[in-house]
């Protein structure tokens, strides 16, 4: 009986170390893959932020659209104003704003006659004031010009 009761205890030492030796292997195994899903929860989180940039595009995109109507309309009647003032020396502008379609154009000029012709290139403007000031020692006129925007057709076209 001795010997069997040497025996089961050799065989039952053996099984606790083979299980403790399964319990290591296993700990490391779980601190690795535990390793490898926080490195995937990153990437979860760089790809959900890609993602977002990427639906936001289209959003941003329609912005842009929307926001660059118009645009071309701008561009030919600031090319006709800085042309008529280069060809002009005379005369420059202060303020260009606009209200609905409503172009409001404030600013000076040495001369008169170079004021109606500013006004003259534009379709339906109307030369709400030309007052008279004293700028540097030099007589000049102070002007406000509207006209509509819309209906404008430009001397390059």
């Amino acid at each position: 009986m001795l010997p069997l009761l040497f025996i089961a205890a050799f065989f039952i030492t053996q099984q606790v170390l083979n299980n403790n030796k399964q319990l290591a292997e296993l700990d490391k195994e779980i601190e690795a893959k535990t390793i490898l899903m926080r490195q995937n929860q990153e990437m979860l989180v760089k790809i959900a932020n890609i993602e977002g940039k990427i639906s936001s595009f289209g959003q941003t995109q329609a912005i842009l659209d929307s926001a660059a109507v118009g645009t071309e309309v701008w561009n030919k009647l600031l090319k006709q104003v800085s042309g008529f003032c280069q060809n002009n020396n005379n005369m420059w502008i202060s303020k260009l704003s606009n209200e609905t379609d409503q172009v409001t154009t404030e600013g000076y000029s040495l001369t008169r006659s170079t004021l109606t012709d500013f006004a003259y290139s534009f379709e339906n403007a109307t030369l709400q004031s030309m007052l008279y000031e004293e700028l540097r020692e030099r007589s000049a006129y102070r002007f406000n010009l509207n006209f509509n925007i819309s209906n404008q057709k430009y001397q390059n076209e």
